[in-house]
């Protein structure tokens, strides 16, 4: 019941972190977590992901069999799909990703977080 707790704290502040009306949190695997930023500039993405990496931080949850940190921490694997305004009309709104690419590449980013020494953030 206490992992239920802080599982449910974490997704309430990746909400909290994330202001867009049209933003999307969602459990992923057993502690993973899927942010979608819908209409988020990617210059943006860093601010965010500051912002969540602050505001876990604060949570100060214990997390003593952490071998990184003393307090629950988290790593973030970022990928942003930017659509340019140069591309022609009939190209917009299509996927050029498959939805297992985007997520495979989202993956990869979190493990090179994760191997950067975690608490951080790779896009």
């Amino acid at each position: 019941m206490a992992g239920d707790a802080v599982l449910k704290s974490v997704a309430e502040t990746l909400s909290n972190s994330c202001l867009g009306s049209d933003d999307l949190i969602a459990r992923f695997g057993g502690e993973e977590f899927a942010v979608i930023l819908l209409g988020t500039a990617s210059d943006s993405l860093a601010t965010i992901a500051a912002r969540i990496l602050r505001n876990v931080t604060y949570l100060s949850i214990a997390h003593e069999k952490s071998q990184c940190s003393k307090t629950l921490t988290v790593s973030i694997g970022m990928v942003c799909l930017d659509w340019s305004e140069t591309e022609p009309e009939s190209m917009r709104g299509e996927t050029k990703l498959s939805a297992t690419s985007f997520l495979e590449k989202a993956d990869a980013a979190l493990y090179r977080a994760k191997n950067a020494g975690r608490n951080c953030a790779k896009f």
